[in-house]
């Protein structure tokens, strides 16, 4: 298998994560339509139960990769995100689609935790960096033209449409893996499930400040990202009666975390990750000051440019913030190394998604709910980080 064809499966099945998020986005009218809800800002759970379901997953896929092998639970994660996506794909009603969508949550979390893992088994140093590097240059494409997709698709062929082509996607990665990808971690090296080892393991690393604090900061800024893939395109519609751009808008979003990231592992050489990411959660919430006192002040909602200016500069810091704070956290989990990846990203997930579902059901069609999103992120974040920086560096 070359390292061109290694690069676009491992950029495959991460991506099945981003997707499960942004094809939908443009669709939430005609799902809202379909299901005629007493209360429409159920809708919005439409995008944010799927982490609600990672936060299960994550937990799950990371002794699940060490203890089985990193293609067992691969195929696991796919197999149960088909079967979220078939009951997705059949519901009756809005409930029924919910609770798909959360399955597919639990199952994206294997090829998200697993692929990571594949990547680290085979590569270290400068070449897991490089890898790493091509895979996220892919899965930001593959971001930018997945709303383009849904909305191609979803006009041509009606909502449901995008759930036949997740059935496709995952047999498609399913079957690309299993027949061209070699098994990297050897039965020697293969942890048992131990239940109490792994409840221990949990609760040492929960234990240290630093990696509690980054987790927080992870989960806030992950949150503020949710709230607006839940509610932007009604904002885009209602305010600034914007649908039909809604889609390149979003492109233009991904872009902006894509070059922040690129301009990022330019400045973490000569800067320390704590001051990279202090800066960013400081525009973070000055981006939400800027545009809640603009809507007090001029009694009416902010000019468009002035919206998507700001949702530029949040993009922006969110791939500043995300380009560093994982690693931060990792520095200190050692010999727990990937339990401690699965616990990050788990809690994070249940951060994000406590945060963006009030946030959502705050959501009045206006960016009033968004600009406090991001003022609580910015802001509480800061403090979580001023506040860890406090605390003696320990390893778990």
């Amino acid at each position: 298998m070359t390292k061109v064809e290694r690069v676009a499966l491992y950029a495959l099945l991460i991506s099945i994560t981003a997707l499960s998020l942004d094809m939908l986005l443009p669709l939430l009218p005609q799902i809202a339509q379909a299901y005629s809800s007493p209360d429409s800002n159920q809708v919005y759970f439409v995008i944010s139960v799927v982490i609600f379901g990672m936060i299960f997953g994550e937990i799950l896929f990371g002794p699940l990769a060490d203890a089985l092998g990193r293609k067992p639970a691969l195929m696991i994660g796919l197999g149960v995100f088909l079967i979220g996506t078939i009951i997705a794909l059949t519901a009756s009603s809005l409930t029924w689609l919910l609770i798909g969508r959360a399955i597919q949550g639990i199952g994206v979390s294997g090829p998200k935790i697993a692929t990571r893992a594949l990547i680290r088994d085979q590569f270290q140093g400068a070449q897991m960096a490089r890898i790493m590097s091509m895979v996220f240059f892919l899965l930001i494409g593959l971001t930018m033209l997945a709303p383009i997709l849904g909305q191609w698709l979803g006009n041509a062929f009606g909502w449901r449409s995008i759930f036949y082509f997740y059935v496709i996607l995952a047999i498609l990665a399913g079957c690309w893996l299993l027949l061209r990808h070699k098994e990297t971690w050897p039965r020697a090296a293969r942890n048992p499930l131990l239940l109490r080892e792994i409840f221990k393991n949990i609760k040492l690393i929960l234990k240290n400040v630093r990696v509690l604090s980054y987790t927080t900061i992870a989960g806030l800024v992950f949150g503020a990202q949710l709230t607006f893939l839940s509610v932007a395109q009604s904002i885009f519609a209602t305010t600034y009666q914007r649908a039909d751009s809604f889609v390149y808008w979003v492109a233009a979003f991904s872009l902006c975390v894509g070059l922040s990231s690129l301009l990022n592992s330019y400045l973490v050489i000569r800067k320390p990750m704590t001051f990279l990411v202090g800066v960013a959660l400081t525009g973070l919430g000055l981006s939400g000051v800027a545009l809640f006192t603009l809507t007090q002040a001029l009694g009416t909602q902010p000019p468009f440019i002035v919206f998507v200016s700001a949702m530029a500069i949040t993009f922006a810091c969110i791939g500043t913030v995300f380009g560093n704070i994982n690693a931060m956290a990792m520095v200190y989990l050692g010999r727990v190394a990937g339990l401690g990846a699965s616990v990050i990203s788990s809690l994070s997930s249940l951060i994000a998604f406590a945060l963006a579902a009030l946030m959502s059901q705050l959501h009045d069609g206006t960016p009033l709910a968004l600009s406090i999103c991001l003022i609580i992120s910015g802001s509480c974040g800061l403090i979580v980080l001023l506040r860890a920086n406090r605390f003696a560096e320990t390893s778990v």
